[in-house]
């Protein structure tokens, strides 16, 4: 089902956004920051 795949990919790249945003707040000048950029 590539609709299905495609929403978990959605929701995956989702939740690493959330993750890195969340690591750059608490540590704004961390690589975590930069990392921001690429996603």
């Amino acid at each position: 089902y590539p609709r299905v795949s495609e929403a978990a990919k959605t929701l995956d790249i989702n939740i690493q956004r959330a993750k890195v945003a969340r690591e750059s707040v608490k540590y704004p000048n961390s690589q975590s920051f930069s990392r921001q950029k690429y996603l």
